[in-house]
């Protein structure tokens, strides 16, 4: 779905805890931004994340049309609504 959606092919990370590992990696980078003068987060990355590329899954051209159609009138109705929710809270 999500590969359908974005049209792009999608992969899982070897880790079960990506979002963690994310934060981690996230921090690393500002760290060595901060310390060091710079970092590359593609260089992070590749040494500290690992892809299963079993789970590599590939957009399904149907279903992307779709999404396509589907998030265009989202749009619409998002336009025709924001002046009715303009204050709302």
């Amino acid at each position: 779905m999500v590969a359908d959606i974005f049209d792009c092919a999608v992969v899982c990370p070897v880790s079960s805890e990506a979002g963690a590992m994310g934060a981690a990696l996230q921090a690393m980078w500002c760290y060595l931004e901060q310390k060091e003068g710079g970092g590359s987060l593609q260089t992070i990355t590749d040494h500290f994340v690992s892809l299963d590329e079993s789970t590599r899954t590939q957009p399904e051209m149907s279903s992307v049309s779709q999404y396509a159609d589907i998030y265009q009138h989202y749009l619409q109705l998002s336009n025709l609504l924001k002046p009715m929710l303009e204050g709302v809270s």
